[in-house]
């Protein structure tokens, strides 16, 4: 691995890791305001936060107090953008990855294949393993 190569590959994983430490701080950050705001516990709080910023909503949980509503208004907006940015810089970075792999995967999967014995069919209809010191 060239230089280069180390240097990109060390931008994308700090990369990653801010987007992941948003993600994480958003949902503290959630956590706690609903927490104090509704007088939820720990769990309740956590749950609301997680089913807003993925848009789950199950609305077995709403807010009931004025401030929580308005709160929960610019969480969600604010919140599911982040979100949607962050899962698309991720995505990004993974088919980068698949795509600059598949060379070196295609290889292995070729490799593997010929060292199987492949099914051969009979005339009588049945499959039998082809016997590779044979060909």
């Amino acid at each position: 691995m060239d230089l280069n190569a180390k240097e990109e590959k060390k931008k994308i994983i700090q990369k990653i890791f801010s987007l992941l430490s948003i993600v994480v701080s958003l949902l503290i950050i959630g956590t706690i305001v609903y927490s104090r705001l509704e007088g939820w516990g720990f769990v309740d709080s956590l749950y609301f936060s997680t089913t807003t910023l993925t848009t789950i909503g199950y609305g077995d949980i709403t807010p009931s107090t004025e401030i929580g509503k308005l709160f929960t208004v610019l969480f969600a907006l604010t919140g599911v953008a982040i979100m949607l940015y962050s899962l698309t810089i991720l995505g990004t970075h993974y088919i980068h990855y698949l795509d600059t792999h598949k060379p070196a995967f295609e290889h292995r999967m070729k490799k593997a294949i010929k060292t199987i014995n492949p099914l051969s069919k009979k005339e009588d209809g049945w499959f039998v393993l082809k016997d590779k010191k044979k060909e």
